[in-house]
């Protein structure tokens, strides 16, 4: 699902070499030969290396920001990630032949700063807006828009964050390795989550709104019961605060263990959890689904 937090980047041409600016996080830099830039390994960490060993460009001012916080789980990576790509594709003439094909670069060059694998659920929304159901199929990745349910979502919305960032990929990879590893309870703790998203889909498709909390909070019993570090003190409070003051349901985003939590409850009731919310010290952020996904403007 795609939300208004948003990201941006922008490309243009300028003096002799590579000039980064990120305001946002304190950074300008200039490299004046690319080539003696990607040598040296202590550059690979830098979140615009795989960008510009990629795509090569030449003489130009890269600018980025993202309005997420840090560590939020609400994919400001990924979403930067796209944002950036799609730039530096203009800038330089490249096309892809599909969003699928976009996403493989994606999430190929965030494997690839994070050490770790990733997967392709977060860079979709970004691209195509809205709310989304991903299909994995033995052929590929179908994408399917779920445009009837965006206005329930609107008016049930309510971000949270916990003030408390996480770690996406390394949560994540720590479930994985154990699945690898073949642990029997990991494995039938995602086999239980694919069914609760299955579930989620056909109720979304029936449009039977009112069993939604249910399952929501269904998955955020199952997602805690993966790892300890899916929740987190923050997290619980959240929960707790919420359902004691309206709220029907929470959601975990991301990978949990910090970061946001989405609560999921009526309109009448949004003034008070927000008010709650915010008397004990968590940040109520400004947000809802939006049908958009990137937008690009020429310069």
């Amino acid at each position: 699902m795609a939300i208004d937090i948003q990201t941006s980047a922008s490309v243009e041409e300028a003096g002799d070499g590579i000039h980064i600016s990120a305001p946002g996080i304190q950074l300008e830099k200039t490299i004046r030969d690319l080539d003696d830039y990607l040598a040296s390994p202590e550059n690979a960490k830098d979140f615009f290396y795989p960008h510009l060993k990629h795509f090569r460009p030449q003489n130009c001012l890269i600018r980025f920001t993202s309005d997420s916080p840090i560590g939020a789980g609400l994919g400001g990576s990924s979403s930067l990630t796209i944002a950036l790509m799609t730039a530096l594709a203009n800038f330089t003439n490249h096309q892809w032949d599909s969003p699928q094909k976009q996403v493989e670069l994606a999430h190929n060059m965030e494997a690839f700063l994070l050490k770790t694998p990733t997967g392709v659920q977060d860079y979709y929304p970004p691209i195509l807006g809205g709310t989304l159901c991903l299909h994995h199929h033995f052929d590929g990745l179908v994408y399917e828009r779920l445009e009837h349910c965006l206005a329930t979502f609107q008016e049930h919305f309510i971000l949270v964050y916990t003030g408390r960032p996480h770690h996406s990929g390394m949560n994540n990879w720590t479930v994985l390795k154990s699945l690898i590893d073949g642990d029997k309870k990991i494995y039938d703790l995602l086999v239980a989550l694919n069914e609760v998203t299955n579930e989620l889909y056909e109720q979304i498709q029936a449009k039977n709104w009112q069993s939604l909390p249910k399952i929501f909070q269904k998955e955020y019993a199952i997602r805690c019961q993966l790892s300890p570090a899916f929740s987190s003190p923050e997290i619980e409070k959240v929960n707790a605060l919420a359902l004691e003051n309206g709220a029907e349901a929470s959601k975990i985003c991301g990978a949990g263990g910090g970061g946001c939590v989405f609560l999921w409850a009526a309109s009448k009731h949004h003034t008070r959890i927000k008010e709650v919310m915010k008397e004990n010290g968590f940040q109520v952020l400004n947000a809802k689904p939006v049908a958009f996904g990137l937008q690009v403007k020429s310069q």
